[in-house]
């Protein structure tokens, strides 16, 4: 019988953590569970323990400044070893031409990427920026998107916008955590634009290790991406029906089509049969009760996702942003699986390199749907080949470049 991974647990967590009985990662000021769910943490109100503001200093460095020449703290750095009265806010730095030319770049050129058909893509983009204008943390991260799209494109200095968009995507938490924002009828446009602007870059950096990088670091990272996408599912599934109303006096009468489709029940769309022969292989395993719930759960959003994707009366953004939704959607129960390495959680995840497959024409994601799959195939060896059969099929059979059109085309 296999050992199941023990769970790690955290002896100074904060409370909202261990009252809902997750693993807290004890960042501070504020731990990655509760910034991503938008809840106050406890640790704010620890002044003995908050970091100095200078550990999330922010300064934009001039061309020729290496980008290596300092170390700039992640999501969940280390805590300063000062013990400073209180927490400040750090203070405002200015924003610069490269901003300037980020927040162009956003508006001009990564829009299309987002394929929320034409008529949608330019009131979304004037509606993340006015609402960017309003809140710092917001418009950190819409530009450490932009700087990580324009690290993948031909001609542009890559290594120094991907260490531009660190020091945004960090910046942004910093002001986030220093303002201490939480969801209201007034935030929770700027919280939703926030954090599913930040759950797309963790995703994107979670693919963008080196060739041959450590497939264990690939899943603690998903892990990590997974645990901050629950802070969408927490403004959306919460406060609906005020976002929703938001949405649409910011988008028009016309936009109904699209805020329908961010939200889309299990019965929408006809099932397909992507993942039939994974559900019957999970319902006839040998998997404990609550195991088996959390895999089924997880199937089944799967299998909605792909419906999603094949569906053609959606917009290209709607279809992409499967990829990002499903991580979602699953529950909580799923992710401690995966942080385990359960095998079966495992599966899921390859069935889920399909759907990341399908959409390689967009510049998040690109090779590595199928790397994914590749991965988690050597990883669990022969004894789980029918298990992977599919998966594996569907990479080396598929030819075209994906379902995923953009709009620009």
């Amino acid at each position: 019988m296999r050992q199941r991974t023990p769970h790690r647990k955290s002896r100074f967590g904060c409370k909202e953590c261990k009252q809902r009985h997750v693993k807290c990662d004890e960042s501070r000021p504020s731990c990655v569970n509760c910034s991503t769910a938008l809840r106050r943490c406890s640790y704010l109100d620890t002044e003995t323990t908050m970091p100095s503001p200078s550990a999330f200093l922010y300064q934009c460095p001039s061309p020729a400044t290496s980008t290596g020449s300092a170390a700039t703290p992640g999501l969940g750095g280390p805590v300063p070893t000062s013990e400073p009265p209180a927490y400040r806010q750090p203070p405002a730095e200015p924003y610069d031409l490269r901003h300037m030319e980020l927040l162009f770049h956003f508006e001009h050129e990564l829009g299309y990427e987002m394929g929320f058909g034409e008529a949608t893509r330019e009131k979304y983009q004037r509606m993340s920026v006015r609402e960017a204008l309003r809140a710092p943390y917001l418009m950190d991260q819409l530009l450490a998107l932009s700087a990580a799209h324009k690290s993948t494109l031909p001609g542009e200095d890559g290594i120094f916008y991907r260490a531009e968009a660190t020091r945004l995507q960090t910046r942004a938490l910093s002001h986030f955590n220093a303002a201490r924002a939480g969801v209201s009828d007034d935030s929770i446009l700027t919280s939703f634009l926030y954090s599913t602007l930040l759950g797309q870059h963790v995703l994107f950096d979670t693919f963008s290790l080196p060739p041959g990088g450590d497939f264990a670091t690939v899943l603690d990272k998903l892990v990590h991406c997974m645990n901050l996408h629950r802070g969408v599912r927490t403004i959306v599934s919460g406060s609906w029906m005020t976002l929703r109303a938001h949405l649409e006096a910011h988008l028009g009468p016309d936009s109904s089509a699209f805020v329908n489709s961010i939200l889309v029940g299990m019965d929408a769309v006809p099932p397909g049969p992507e993942c039939a022969g994974l559900l019957g292989l999970i319902d006839r395993s040998d998997l404990g009760d609550a195991t088996r719930a959390a895999c089924r759960e997880s199937v089944e959003a799967l299998q909605l996702m792909f419906d999603i994707q094949r569906d053609p009366s959606l917009t290209p953004g709607r279809r992409l942003a499967t990829v990002q939704e499903w991580s979602i959607r699953v529950p909580t129960e799923y992710v401690n699986l995966l942080d385990q390495r359960r095998p079966e959680a495992l599966v899921v995840l390859a069935y889920w390199g399909v759907l990341l497959h399908n959409v390689r024409q967009n510049w998040a994601y690109a090779n590595a749907g199928r790397a994914l799959v590749q991965a988690v195939s050597a990883h669990l060896g022969a004894y789980w080949i029918d298990w992977l059969a599919w998966p594996q099929r569907m990479i080396e059979e598929s030819s075209s470049p994906g379902i995923f059109i953009s709009p620009a085309t």
